[in-house]
């Protein structure tokens, strides 16, 4: 087996409602933080102003920046980070689902070191961030299942140039803090928490199937899909069910923490290739594509299917290690099914007109060097068109 580094800088705080002490977790990074969140429907809920309270009461002066939408780039970043330049922020808050805690990290990256963000959205040093000055301290504070923000080594930002996503790499803006709250993903639409928690569960196959599975990876996404497979369907009955909120924000950390010293696969980077040319919510499209996907790996992967057959409660007793390996594949189409995830790519609005500019994204990640079986730019395509 090859050297593996496993590094994990990051203090993790989790319990059901904790986020109202935030201040008393973070007050050793400073006394002025800039909070970056998606602003409207957290101020409804009063979310950001019990999160400022705690804050305040730890004598740490906010900065709130909560214009970050779907639309959000490169541009975006550049405009929160001269915000907290302005007041000398010591540290950034991210506080929301994917797109916050993407945009906090590329923040603090811009708040210490000379340039605008998209100068460092560069393909030099394997996507690897140059940077000569340590980012600002930053806090995952995640609203959603599936950000792998709470032990993150990098970001994807759209580049306001040319429109396309780009992920940096660097253990410089892993989260110094991560509090996960699991009330917090209790606002969350029925949609929303479906196509997310099976989200977690693409990441989790992905993760156990990639070349740079190892014992600490494998350990961590396995355990994640089991709670996942025990609470998912209950939850999508009972969405106010805090004790299965718990356990899906467990597996969901359990994922990321997977994440850190793994790689993910085809769909991680599918659906931000996606995301570059389409408004189509990445974990909805990644549920929808598991099961093409895993069809497609399911010749080299047919011996770890099997596990996961095992772990969604299929009997696999006195059957070949393929037949095992379909009943898996079958039993996450049918979690899509039953959670009214829609099959067809072309029923959730993909338009299949823009395939060359979706591949110049998707053909950037590295995560492409570890899927378990290779997928050329024509198979790809076929792919698409056959769940379209």
């Amino acid at each position: 087996m090859a050297a593996l580094l496993y590094n994990f800088p990051t203090k993790i705080y989790f319990g059901e409602n904790i986020a109202a002490e935030a201040g008393q977790y973070t007050a050793h990074l400073g006394n002025k933080a800039l909070l970056v969140t998606s602003g409207r429907d957290f101020h409804t809920s009063g979310l950001i102003e019990k999160i400022c309270s705690s804050l305040k009461k730890s004598n740490i002066n906010i900065l709130v920046f909560d214009e970050v939408s779907a639309a959000s780039n490169s541009d975006t970043v550049d405009i929160a980070a001269s915000l907290a330049k302005s007041v000398r922020c010591d540290f950034i808050i991210g506080l929301g689902g994917c797109k916050v805690q993407n945009i906090a990290r590329a923040i603090s990256v811009i708040c210490t070191n000379e340039g605008e963000s998209s100068d460092f959205l560069s393909e030099q040093d394997g996507y690897r961030l140059n940077i000569a000055t340590t980012p600002l301290p930053v806090v995952s504070i995640p609203t959603s299942y599936g950000t792998l923000s709470e032990t993150g080594f990098g970001f994807v930002i759209q580049d306001k140039h040319d429109d396309m996503r780009k992920k940096m790499y660097s253990e410089k803006v892993c989260p110094a803090v991560s509090i996960v709250d699991p009330a917090l993903c209790l606002t969350l639409p029925k949609k929303i928490l479906s196509s997310s928690g099976l989200m977690v569960l693409a990441y989790c196959i992905e993760l156990y199937t990639s070349r740079y599975s190892n014992p600490v990876s494998d350990a961590c996404a396995l355990r994640a899909m089991e709670l996942i497979s025990s609470t998912l369907g209950k939850i999508i009955e009972e969405p106010d069910n805090l004790k299965l909120r718990t356990t899906l924000s467990m597996a969901s950390l359990l994922c990321a923490l997977a994440a850190a010293c793994g790689k993910l696969g085809t769909l991680y980077v599918l659906s931000h290739a996606v995301a570059s040319v389409d408004t189509i919510y990445r974990g909805t499209l990644i549920s929808a594509m598991l099961p093409n996907i895993m069809e497609y790996n399911l010749t080299v992967s047919s011996g770890k299917y099997v596990q996961l057959a095992r772990i969604f409660g299929e009997d696999v007793k006195d059957i070949t290690v393929l037949e095992a390996a379909i009943k898996a594949v079958e039993k996450v189409r049918m979690y899509v099914a039953n959670f009214n995830i829609p099959a067809k790519l072309s029923d959730l609005g993909f338009r299949n007109t823009y395939f060359d500019r979706l591949y110049a994204v998707f053909s950037r990640f590295e995560e492409n060097n570890y899927v378990p079986r290779e997928i050329t730019k024509d198979e790809l395509k076929i792919i698409i068109e056959q769940a379209y």
